[in-house]
């Protein structure tokens, strides 16, 4: 895929198993894109979210996809706070069926959806990893493991 001069630097790519569309968030993920199967640019638009910047993203089936991220915000002393959330959006218009925020924390300090997150579905239980720090962090990297069960 080769990107049109101007274009933001892709930060994620997601397979739409159903139209064998690609689907794509900039960095930040202030722009969303679709190419055909081929890799041919089909159209861009604004992220209609704006309350997490994207950092991961996967299939979820159905056409939609969820995606993880974070934002940077400060708390009312100045200090930095990370707010992490998840959003599931649909690939076919990127509208947003339903965000959450996810407040869970690593050891050093950062929001667990701030790196690489993926999710599973395994029977009646869905999981979610993580690995929110980089590697000279306090605690080294660590892969974090959250289950929810109905």
């Amino acid at each position: 895929m080769r990107m049109p001069d101007g274009v933001s630097p892709v930060g994620g790519v997601v397979a739409d198993r159903k139209t064998h569309r690609i689907s794509g968030v900039s960095w930040g993920s202030r722009k969303l894109f679709t190419w055909n199967s081929q890799g041919s640019l089909l159209g861009t638009q604004a992220n209609p979210s704006h309350f997490i910047d994207y950092q991961d993203c996967e299939y979820a089936g159905a056409g939609h996809q969820l995606c993880s991220g974070v934002t940077g915000l400060k708390t009312a002393d100045g200090k930095p706070f990370e707010l992490g959330g998840l959003a599931l959006t649909d690939l076919a218009d990127g509208t947003i069926v339903h965000e959450v925020p996810f407040q869970k924390f690593s050891t050093a300090g950062h929001s667990m959806t701030r790196n690489p997150v993926a999710l599973e579905s395994d029977g009646g239980v869905l999981r979610l990893f993580a690995a929110p720090d980089d590697g000279e962090e306090v605690a080294g990297t660590e892969l974090f493991v959250f289950e929810a069960r109905p």
